[in-house]
């Protein structure tokens, strides 16, 4: 990245040398040039560049105001990312990963819960990204959709049926609920909380036993 400074240092640089210190960096392996504040790449830039097959980018930006963007972007597209199988609900302004065993009842309380008001992000599968150390963010994969698996029922498209106010894009995860088998150590007071690891991240945790009222425990 270059701003008017860095531009103003090779122009003081004897052609030959401007070049050579370009075409020492363009030969490292980075991805390209970015010329920020409006300014015109110079020749000492872009023939190096372009004999090593960089591209020479230019933005109206000021220098901070770019790498403010660009870090914010990068960090975005360049998240761990991994799928779990569950289901992601927000309620009461938390995103509640509801995780358990396949046929424990996971789809079927995410659906009462969305007929209780709250709303749905993804069933069956989530996919789970950490755009930094301290969030971890959950969406739908693309082809699924805000659409679920009911045992007996089908699928269903939960937007169709309880409007889109119903359903979230995306949104950070705040809990994680495990489904458990009675009387496989769930927790029938709430007294009892911990922290999970999931894909390299750490999140608050507790056990619900299934059941038909493992929405209303949530």
């Amino acid at each position: 990245m270059l701003g008017n400074s860095e531009v103003s240092y090779l122009a003081t640089l004897e052609l030959r040398r401007a070049r050579e210190a370009v075409a020492g960096v363009a030969t490292t392996g980075v991805a390209c040039f970015v010329v920020t504040n409006d300014a015109a790449a110079p020749a000492a830039l872009t023939e190096p560049a372009d004999a090593a097959g960089v591209a020479v980018l230019g933005s109206a930006l000021r220098t901070a105001d770019f790498i403010r963007s660009a870090t914010v972007w990068l960090e975005e597209r360049m998240a761990p990312e991994t799928n779990l199988h569950g289901d992601l609900v927000e309620m009461h302004g938390l995103g509640v990963l509801i995780l358990g065993k396949s046929g424990i009842g996971k789809s079927e309380a995410a659906l009462d819960l969305v007929a209780r008001g709250h709303r749905l992000v993804a069933d069956d599968v989530v996919q789970v990204r950490r755009p930094s150390p301290t969030v971890v963010r959950g969406r739908s994969a693309r082809l699924l959709g805000h659409h679920m698996e009911i045992r007996g029922l089908g699928v269903i498209d939960v937007e169709a049926l309880f409007g889109t106010l119903a359903t979230l894009e995306e949104r950070q995860i705040d809990l994680v609920v495990e489904l458990v088998e009675w009387p496989g150590g769930a927790d029938r007071l709430g007294l009892v909380a911990g922290a999970t690891r999931c894909s390299r991240w750490s999140c608050p945790w507790c056990a619900s036993p299934s059941g038909r009222a493992a929405a209303w425990r949530c």
